[in-house]
């Protein structure tokens, strides 16, 4: 069996420093816009095939709780779409397929390898042989590449490039440097989605409970409510978010507010306190004192 080995750079075919850094620049500015992980990982396989001459790429999730890969996109293979669907049956992006400790450990060096073996052996066989050697006739394969996205010691899937001609890739040391690049920003994507969805299922819970709650600012001013607050006061949610709590629970309200502000911050912990209006409504004040947490969580209200 052959080893895979680091890819050799074929220096006469590298872009000038002042077009990688053009090209670097220009790519980390669209990889950022990106809502989408679809989306991102569709664009990485776009640039992937424009630096490596035209090769067909197809991109990769990883998921670690299920063990499995899962195509994300294909580039190059616009004009075979028909024939592949009718060879495998099925898209090629819709495919998933578990994934061995083998092709877990190509994929997790973070750098662009290569093997004169088989897709099916370059993959560690996690991919079903007859797709593998379909896909190879229907693409003309010479040479197959893999690089594995990482950040922070984490795998968030790869890409796999299938070359038509044999001989040094093009860019691959641009083609690492973009991938690594475009790793740190899909760890950020997927971070910015989990702390959303975290956000939101808050959010949830917050609106669940039956009685009227805002979480305060030091300065007494609201910075999320329930739902329960907004049909108490009643006002829109826009006019009460940012506004003194004296200001949102009506007159009378102020001195005591203020008064239980400045007790609760001579103590160290946070603090819950009840303020009975007029109609014997109450609302309950959460004073907060983890202003980087309640900033954070005041941005996603859906």
């Amino acid at each position: 069996m052959n080893v895979p080995r680091v890819v050799e750079r074929a220096e006469g075919s590298q872009r000038s420093y002042s077009d990688e850094h053009q090209f670097l620049t220009e790519t980390a500015r669209d990889l950022i816009d990106f809502s989408t992980e679809e989306d991102m990982y569709r664009y990485i396989g776009e640039k992937v095939r424009e630096l490596s001459g035209g090769s067909v790429v197809i991109t990769c999730s990883f998921s670690e709780r299920e063990n499995v890969v899962h195509n994300r996109a294909v580039s190059g293979m616009a004009k075979l779409r028909e024939r592949a669907l009718k060879s495998f049956g099925k898209e090629l992006v819709e495919m998933t397929f578990p994934i061995g400790d083998k092709a877990k450990q190509l994929l997790s060096k973070g750098r662009l390898v290569t093997a004169s073996e088989s897709l099916y052996e370059v993959t560690s066989r996690s991919i079903p042989e007859p797709i593998c050697t379909a896909l190879e006739k229907l693409v003309g394969v010479r040479e197959t590449y893999v690089i594995g996205f990482i950040w922070k010691e984490e795998l968030f899937g790869g890409a796999i490039i299938l070359a038509q001609r044999e001989g040094k890739l093009q860019n691959a040391t641009l083609i690492e440097i973009f991938t690594k690049q475009a790793s740190s920003l899909l760890y950020a994507l997927q971070a910015k989605q989990a702390l959303v969805s975290s956000a939101r299922q808050w959010q949830s819970t917050f609106d669940a409970i039956g009685d009227p709650i805002s979480l305060l600012d030091t300065k007494g001013r609201v910075l999320r409510c329930n739902k329960a607050m907004v049909n108490l006061v009643p006002k829109p949610f826009k006019d009460i978010i940012g506004e003194p709590c004296w200001e949102v629970l009506g007159a009378g309200s102020e001195p005591v507010l203020r008064d239980l502000l400045l007790r609760v911050q001579k103590r160290p912990r946070r603090k819950t306190a009840f303020w009975k209006q007029t109609d014997n409504a109450s609302a309950l004040l959460w004073i907060q004192y983890e202003m980087r947490l309640a900033n954070t969580l005041a941005q996603f209200r859906s």
